[in-house]
């Protein structure tokens, strides 16, 4: 059976590279080569696709986001999506864990390791380095909300409250609440140091 791939990163070099390395197995297919999981949650709704390869960091919507998305798409029940990526921190792989991806590998996966991965995840199974698996067993749960993490996100750049109430359809008042209730939660003294914590555990 030849598994359907479709490769999802910003890096156009990287992905085409990738591209061409895959399609040198006759058994995988590489159908298609997004740069947004905006564009992949399009394409799949109408391409067939088996496994998915995602990158954690891309501009817009996040790998994570992207997988967490596509869950609502009746069309890509089946699809399995590995995480490649060179974000490998304890609270994005236990993020992506906790997302039900199907593997989780870095970038500098040989090949022939990441065609063994992507026909063990066609099949069902699951992927994920021995090393990165156990440094997210220590990490906890997400403790954010969805809307606190949806209000936590609007910060980067320092994006004053009014704007991110007036995005999220909010009142002031409560993004203010939203923002101190994350604050207090995650032990950190404001809402920069409340996205860094937030962004290197994963949980945005």
């Amino acid at each position: 059976m030849t598994v359907r791939v479709a490769v999802v990163d910003d890096q156009t070099l990287f992905a085409e590279t990738l591209r061409t390395a895959l399609n040198t197995d006759p058994g995988v297919d590489v159908v298609a080569v997004l740069s947004s999981g905006a564009e992949f949650l399009k394409t799949v709704s109408s391409t067939a696709v088996d496994v998915a390869l995602i990158d954690v960091d891309m501009p817009g919507m996040s790998g994570l986001e992207t997988v967490r998305a596509l869950a609502d798409i009746p069309q890509a029940a089946a699809v399995q999506v590995v995480m490649l990526t060179v974000f490998t921190s304890p609270g994005v792989v236990r993020a992506a864990l906790d997302a039900r991806v199907a593997g989780f590998l870095g970038k500098n996966v040989h090949t022939r390791e990441l065609l063994r991965a992507i026909r063990t995840a066609a099949d069902g199974g699951r992927v994920v380095d021995p090393e990165l698996a156990a440094a997210a067993a220590l990490i906890g749960p997400n403790p954010l909300t969805e809307t606190e993490r949806r209000v936590l996100r609007c910060t980067q750049g320092g994006t004053d409250t009014q704007s991110i109430a007036a995005e999220l359809l909010l009142t002031v008042g409560t993004v203010k609440n939203h923002l101190s209730h994350v604050i207090q939660k995650l032990g950190v003294h404001n809402r920069v140091e409340a996205f860094q914590k937030a962004q290197q555990n994963g949980w945005i």
